[in-house]
């Protein structure tokens, strides 16, 4: 029976790798190739060199809301979902072009396909179940990473970003112009973030909103910082330019801070990689010199559930020596 149902698994597992294939260059084809994408481009370098542009109600944001998903009759599903908004906005943040539902689509269909190929072929739960919950948690822990690299940049550009801001409006640029130069001048994370807050307050944005919606983008202390001080002078008056500059060499202060904290945590950081290193890495090598001593954990059903309370104990360890070596200032 195990023997029938290979040919099948593999024949689902091919079509599912075509249909994603061909999804992605669907949706690669709608963000550069489609006509209503041309048209909207061609519309902006109408505006952008006539100066002009047509009249738009006063809204919180001129980004159009991105769909959940680009298949439309799923829309109405997910939608009536709770926490989706929650991973869009980590989408965002991470820069990944996915919507929703293509990324809820990487982390279960593959999981759920190599559950039932393991469980017919091999008949082990746990090994099943172990190798699915790791590609379900694969679409998330990339999506987490690249979010935390990607602020973890723009907080290390935020200084120089703030001293352009300064120069700029020394130079008798508006706060609007300032943040334009600031776009033009950096590359990504902080050039098209402060871009997009300066086309916000262009296109009729109050200039309170589009800095708030810049915080929302990017959950930067930081940046909040920066934020707060142009709300309070925009209220009370005085010199930004120095208030800026202030901010931008306190934001400096602190990332020398920050680095000095690394490097003397860098022992307990190390320490914390070798504990968690050293239960796999003692597998690995009675494995290879006792394999008929450790077989027992995948031959057994007592060594299923050893393995499976093994996993859950280290995962927790792993995130509890994380919060250990975490050290906030």
């Amino acid at each position: 029976m195990n023997e029938q149902l290979i040919p099948v698994a593999i024949a689902a597992l091919t079509f599912l790798a075509v249909a994603l294939a061909v999804d992605g260059l669907v949706a690669w084809w709608r963000d550069k190739r489609a006509p209503e994408v041309r048209r909207v481009r061609e519309r902006i370098a109408r505006m952008s060199t006539s100066g002009t542009a047509e009249p738009l109600e006063v809204v919180d944001s001129v980004v159009r809301v991105r769909p959940l998903s680009r298949v439309t009759w799923i829309n109405p599903i997910l939608e009536r979902l709770p926490g989706l908004d929650a991973i869009d906005r980590l989408l965002l943040q991470a820069n990944l072009k996915w919507t929703v539902g293509r990324f809820l689509a990487y982390s279960t269909v593959p999981a759920v396909m190599t559950f039932l190929v393991l469980l017919t072929v091999t008949g082990r739960p746990a090994l099943a179940i172990l190798l699915a919950g790791g590609l379900v948690l694969a679409p998330w822990m990339l999506a987490k990473r690249l979010q935390e690299r990607r602020m973890r940049q723009f907080t290390l550009l935020l200084p120089e970003a703030l001293d352009s801001l300064s120069r700029a409006l020394r130079a008798g640029y508006s706060m609007s112009g300032a943040l334009k130069v600031v776009g033009e001048e950096f590359q990504d994370p902080i050039g098209p973030e402060f871009g997009q807050a300066h086309d916000e307050i262009t296109y009729g944005i109050a200039p309170h909103v589009a800095l708030n919606n810049l915080i929302e983008r990017i959950p930067s202390e930081d940046l909040k910082f920066m934020v707060v001080a142009i709300l309070v002078q925009r209220e009370t008056g005085g010199n930004l330019a120095e208030v800026l500059g202030n901010i931008g060499r306190l934001m400096r202060e602190r990332q020398k801070l920050a680095a000095q904290v690394q490097s003397l945590s860098a022992d307990g950081r190390m320490s914390a990689t070798v504990l968690c290193l050293l239960p796999p890495a003692t597998l690995a090598i009675m494995f290879v010199a006792n394999r008929s001593f450790i077989e027992v954990l995948w031959l057994t059903r007592a060594g299923h559930i050893m393995l499976l309370t093994a996993a859950v104990m280290m995962l927790v360890g792993i995130l509890w020596v994380r919060r250990l070596v975490q050290v906030r200032f």
